[in-house]
């Protein structure tokens, strides 16, 4: 199960990074205004360009809250009591496979809703450009739109990682 998803995860993350280099490419080879017509509206979008980044990082977390929602069953087994792990017992899921295909179906979820929102400070910073805001203006708009993109790069565990915490159960 992890090898199609986390290649499906990873087209996914490498397509909308993709598309953020091609509205810069395409802002530079096109012309556009030289002064912005209205210079008011750049505090407006950096400010949505801001919230729409702290959401990227806040509404995926209130979905992992929602990942015991799925009805994936648990039990308690012995576990090797460690200085890391004082408990004589620990949570594993009931059915892993079943366990480990919802939480490849929420990270998904959650990935994809992030890097869309991680996506939109470049829209924003497009946007500026084609109304006349100098390059040196819009540049960290999509410096930050990439930067965003880039931390939440698919890994092979991210996504039982991800139902563990939600879920306090184990593989």
């Amino acid at each position: 199960m992890k090898g199609p998803s986390l290649r499906i995860s990873r087209l996914v993350w490498f397509a909308i990074f993709c598309s953020v280099v091609l509205f810069y490419v395409s802002f530079r080879l096109t012309e556009h205004p030289s002064a912005p017509a209205d210079p008011s509206l750049f505090l407006p979008f950096a400010g949505l360009s801001l919230t729409s980044a702290v959401m990227s990082f806040v509404i995926p977390r209130l979905m992992q809250r929602g990942a015991n929602a799925f009805g994936l069953e648990t039990r308690e087994v012995p576990g090797v009591v460690t200085p890391d792990s004082p408990n004589a017992t620990k949570r594993v899921f009931t059915d892993p496979d079943k366990a480990r295909l919802k939480a490849w179906q929420l990270f998904q979820t959650k990935l994809t809703l992030s890097l869309a929102l991680s996506e939109t400070p470049a829209l924003f910073g497009y946007f500026l450009g084609f109304t006349g805001f100098s390059e040196e203006r819009i540049l960290p708009f999509f410096v930050a739109s990439l930067v965003l993109i880039a931390v939440r790069f698919p890994t092979a565990n991210a996504a039982e990682k991800m139902l563990e915490g939600s879920a306090g159960a184990s593989f």
